[in-house]
C-alpha cells in the first residue's frame, strides 16, 4: 500500500517542501489540494476524506448515546459547514461545503426508514448470494484502492495493441472492468487477507 500511494506522485507537479506536506495530509486522510484538483496520492483516495469527516461525526453520536443519532450526525454537519464557509478557501473548506455531504444525510435516513420496517432486512438477510459475488463483496475494498492501477496498465496496452481498436467499444470496457475486478481482487487474497489474519493474532481481543 505504501508503493500504491507514493506512486501517486509521479502524476502530481509537486516540489519540496509542499510535496512532503500533500504526502503527510494524504496519509492522514486529511483534505489536499495540489493546485489543480482535490485530489490525495490515490485518486479515489478523496473518498476516504468524507468517509473519516462521517465516521468521526456518527462516532461522537454513538459514544455519547444519543436516540436520535441522525439528527445529531446532520446537526454536527450543517455546524461544520456553517463554521467552514467563513474559511478562506482551500481543501477543508471544499470538503466541509461539499454537496456530497447530502449523500451521507440521505444514506442515514434511508438506514433509519429501513430499520423501522425491519422485514425488508429480513428479507435480504434470508437471501443466499452466490460464493463469487460474496467473494468480491470481501474484496471490494481491496478492489477499490487497486483498480485504477489496473486500468491504466490496460489503456497502455490498448496503445500498443492496434487489434484491440477493432473490438466494439462496448464490448471492451466490459472486458476492461471484468479483469480490472479480477486483478485487483487477488490483492485480497494475496495482501489484504494474509494481514488481516496477521492482525487479529497481534492484537489481542477485550
Amino acid at each position: 500500500m505504501l508503493l500504491l500511494w507514493l506512486g501517486g506522485v509521479a502524476r502530481h507537479d509537486l516540489h519540496p517542501p509542499s510535496i512532503w506536506r500533500f504526502i503527510l495530509r494524504s496519509y492522514l486522510l486529511l483534505p489536499v489540494w495540489d493546485g489543480r484538483v482535490y485530489s490525495p496520492l490515490l485518486a479515489q483516495g478523496w473518498t476516504l476524506t468524507f468517509e473519516l469527516l462521517f465516521y468521526l461525526a456518527f462516532g461522537i453520536a454513538i459514544a455519547g448515546a444519543w436516540r436520535a443519532r441522525t439528527f445529531f450526525v446532520i446537526c454536527m454537519l450543517v455546524l461544520a459547514a456553517s463554521v467552514a464557509f467563513r474559511l478562506p478557501d482551500g481543501p477543508t473548506r471544499h470538503v466541509l461545503t461539499n454537496w456530497k455531504m447530502l449523500e451521507f444525510v440521505a444514506g442515514m435516513v434511508i438506514a433509519d426508514i429501513t430499520i423501522k420496517y425491519a422485514g425488508a432486512i429480513r428479507f435480504l438477510a434470508g437471501l443466499k448470494m452466490p460464493r463469487w459475488l460474496t467473494y468480491l463483496g470481501d474484496a471490494s475494498y481491496s478492489i477499490y484502492l487497486v483498480h485504477t492501477l489496473f486500468l491504466l496498465a490496460l489503456v497502455f496496452a490498448y496503445k500498443h495493441l492496434h487489434q484491440l481498436a477493432q473490438v466494439q467499444a462496448d464490448l471492451l470496457v466490459l472486458g476492461y472492468a471484468c479483469v480490472a475486478i479480477w486483478l485487483s481482487s487477488l490483492t485480497y487474497r494475496w495482501m489484504e487477507k494474509p494481514l488481516m489474519q496477521r492482525l487479529k493474532w497481534a492484537v489481542p481481543r477485550p
